[in-house]
């Protein structure tokens, strides 16, 4: 398993410039798991499973605690 560290240079994410919903929506689309537009918020889902990972606000900024949490939930969800 990956590093946090190792994990966000993979997908070619820089911590914490890249805490915007854009980005890591973009990131988080993958073999294993696709967005699905919401109201304020886009809900990122596993594939095979169906399941709901994680859910990226739409802001132009995030905070960078919310940030790393929803990067954490997607690294071991996607």
């Amino acid at each position: 398993m990956l590093t946090f560290t190792q994990w966000l240079e993979e997908v070619g994410l820089r911590w914490p410039s890249d805490c915007s919903g854009k980005v890591i929506k973009r990131k988080a689309e993958t073999g294993n798991c696709y967005s699905e537009p919401g109201g304020d918020h886009d809900k990122v889902r596993d594939k095979s499973k169906k399941q709901i990972v994680t859910v990226v606000p739409r802001h132009n900024r995030l905070n960078p605690n919310t940030c790393r949490s929803i990067i954490k939930r997607v690294e071991g969800g996607c």
